[in-house]
C-alpha cells in the first residue's frame, strides 16, 4: 500500500463513496492508516467509536479476504446487515446455525468474498480452515477481543486456540479490537494471538457525559422496588442488566404489571428472530427498556441510550464498563446506575466455580482413563453428543488441557493448579469491582485507574459520580420522549411476522 498523501486520497474515495461520510474519527484514521500500512494491530477504542470502520475501509484497498471473527451469531447478522444496507453483497457468513448444505455452497465459493465472518469454533473445522487457506487473507480481524481473555480460558476455549488457527492460515495480518482492557487482558491477546510485535493504539476511557452512582440496598425485594422507581424517572432508552435469564423475565413482568413502559427481555434463550425483533424494536424506539443479559449490546448500533441500569453487578471491572458504556454514545448526558445487594457476594461465589470441573468431574476423569485409556477418553471428551456425564463448559476446558499438557503423569496435577488459579482470578476481578461499589472517593478516577489511565480528564462534580455531588435530576429530562403505545406487545408481534 503507498503511502503519503496518494495514500490519503485513496483512504478518503472510499470513505466518501463506498461509507458516504465526510471524515474518519482521529483515533479511526491512526487505526485505519496502521491496518494499510501492513502492519498488526491491537486498538483498544470506547463503545460507539466506529471499530467495523477499521476493518471495513481496508477491505476496498487490500488485495484479498477480510476474515472476521466474532463472538456472537446476532453481532454477525448486524455487521452483515450494515454492509447490505452499504450495497455490499460480497458477505459470507458461516456459523452453527446454517445448515451443512447451506455451509458446503458457502466454502465452495469462499475464496470469491471480500468479507467472510465467523466464530472461533468454526475455524476448529478442518474443511473450513481449508477453505480458508485456498483464500488470500489481507486480514484477519478479531472483533471483541476481550473474549480472548473473558471467555477463552473456560467456557469457549476456542478462543485460546486462534493463534494456531492463524499460523495455519499462514500467518495473516491481524487486528484485534476491544472497547475495554486492563493491562492484564491486553496482554493476555497479545500472547494469545502471538502479535509481539503488534502496533498498540488505545484510546482513553473516560466517558464524561456518562454520571455513576451506586445503590445498595438490603434485600432483592427492596432491589426490585429500587429498579422500579428507578425507571419510572427516566424518559429516554435504557437498558436493565441482569446475571441470569430468569431475573430479566420476572422485572420484565413487573414492569408490565405495574407501569406503562413498553419493555421487551433479551438473552441467549430466545430465537435468532425473536433477538433481531427487540433489537430492532430498541433501535427504533418501538420498545423504550431492554431486560437483558450481558447477550444485548454488542454491536448494537443505538446512540441515544440515556441510562443503563445493572440489576446485578457483572463480574468484572472490564464488563461493567463495557456495559454502561452504552448508554450515552450521542454524547448527551447519560447515567450508569448499579445496585448492591449482600446476597451479590454469594452469587458471584457461585460464579467463581462455574464453567470450571469439580472434584467429583476430575475423579469420574480419572476413573475413566483408567479403565479406557487417554485417547478413547479424549475421543469421548470431544464428541458430540457426548457419552459423558459432564457439561459441554467443563468437557470443553479438559479437553483444551489435554491436548496442550502434553506430560500426562503430571496433567491432573496441572489441571487442579489451573482451577485453582481461575477461582482465584474471579475473586480477584469481584473484589476489585465490589472495592470500586464501596469507594469513597470519586468512582470514575478510581475506575480509569484500574485501567492505567493517566490522562484523567475533570469532569463537573454535578455530571461526575454520586461521590462527587452527582445530581441525578439533572439526568431526567422534561419532556418525555414519545413511543407509540398503540404497537402491539413485542411477543404478539413476532408472532404475526413469523408464523408459519
Amino acid at each position: 500500500m503507498r503511502k503519503g498523501r496518494f495514500f490519503i486520497k485513496e483512504r478518503d474515495n472510499v470513505l466518501h463513496s463506498v461509507f458516504r461520510l465526510s471524515e474518519l474519527r482521529s483515533l479511526q484514521s491512526e487505526v485505519i492508516d496502521a491496518v494499510l500500512q501492513r502492519q498488526d494491530v491491537l486498538a483498544v477504542m470506547p463503545t460507539g467509536s466506529g471499530k467495523s470502520l477499521c476493518y471495513q475501509l481496508p477491505a476496498y484497498l487490500l488485495k484479498g479476504t477480510i476474515l472476521v471473527i466474532t463472538p456472537l451469531i446476532s453481532l454477525m447478522e448486524d455487521q452483515v446487515r450494515r454492509l447490505w444496507n452499504l450495497g455490499e453483497t460480497s458477505v459470507a457468513v458461516l456459523n452453527g446455525i446454517k445448515s451443512w448444505e447451506e455451509r458446503d455452497d458457502t466454502l465452495r465459493r469462499l475464496h470469491t468474498f471480500r468479507f467472510v465472518f465467523t466464530s472461533p469454533e468454526m475455524l476448529q473445522n478442518r474443511r473450513v480452515l481449508q477453505a480458508l487457506s485456498r483464500c488470500s487473507l489481507s486480514l484477519m480481524v478479531i472483533d471483541e477481543a476481550h473474549c480472548i481473555s473473558q471467555w477463552g480460558h473456560e467456557f469457549r476455549t476456542d478462543y485460546l486456540r486462534l493463534g494456531t488457527a492463524r499460523k495455519q492460515l499462514g500467518s495473516p495480518q491481524c487486528l484485534a479490537l476491544t472497547a475495554t482492557a486492563t493491562t492484564e487482558v491486553k496482554a493476555d491477546i497479545v500472547q494469545e494471538l502471538q502479535l509481539s510485535s503488534a502496533t498498540h493504539i488505545v484510546s482513553a476511557m473516560d466517558r464524561g457525559n456518562i454520571g455513576l452512582s451506586v445503590t445498595c440496598v438490603k434485600s432483592e425485594d427492596e432491589r426490585a422496588q429500587t429498579a422500579l422507581e428507578w425507571i419510572q424517572r427516566f424518559t429516554g432508552s435504557g437498558l436493565v442488566y441482569f446475571s441470569s435469564r430468569k431475573k430479566a423475565e420476572q422485572f420484565a413482568r413487573l414492569v408490565q404489571d405495574n407501569t406503562a413502559i413498553r419493555i421487551a427481555v433479551y438473552h441467549a434463550g430466545l430465537t435468532p428472530e425473536e433477538r433481531t425483533l427487540v433489537q430492532q424494536q430498541f433501535i427504533q424506539d418501538e420498545v423504550q427498556l431492554v431486560a437483558c443479559t450481558s447477550a444485548f449490546g454488542m454491536g448494537i448500533d443505538k446512540s441515544d441510550v440515556r441510562f443503563v441500569l445493572h440489576y446485578h453487578l457483572p463480574s468484572r471491572i472490564e464488563s461493567y464498563v463495557q456495559e454502561m458504556g452504552r448508554a450515552g454514545r450521542d454524547g448527551e448526558p447519560s447515567l450508569a446506575i448499579a445496585l448492591y445487594a449482600p446476597e451479590d457476594d454469594l452469587l458471584q461465589h457461585h460464579f467463581f466455580q462455574a464453567n470450571l470441573p469439580m472434584p467429583e468431574d476430575l475423579t469420574f476423569l480419572k476413573g475413566y482413563i483408567e479403565t479406557h485409556g487417554w485417547t478413547n477418553a479424549e475421543k469421548a471428551l470431544s464428541a458430540n453428543p457426548s457419552p459423558l456425564p459432564l457439561s459441554d463448559d467443563v468437557r470443553g476446558f479438559i479437553l483444551f488441557r489435554m491436548e496442550t499438557h502434553l506430560e500426562k503423569e503430571h496433567f491432573f496435577t496441572r489441571l487442579e493448579e489451573e482451577i485453582a488459579d481461575r477461582v482465584q482470578k474471579k475473586q480477584r476481578d469481584w473484589f476489585r469491582l465490589r472495592a470500586w461499589a464501596f469507594t469513597e472517593k470519586c468512582r470514575r478516577t478510581t475506575y480509569l485507574k484500574m485501567f492505567d489511565e493517566t490522562g484523567i480528564h475533570e469532569v463537573p462534580t454535578h455530571l461526575c459520580c454520586d461521590q462527587c455531588g452527582l445530581e441525578k435530576d439533572y439526568f431526567f429530562a422534561a419532556t418525555p420522549k414519545e413511543y407509540d403505545s398503540a404497537k402491539i406487545p413485542w411477543q404478539d408481534e413476532l408472532r404475526l411476522l413469523f408464523r408459519k
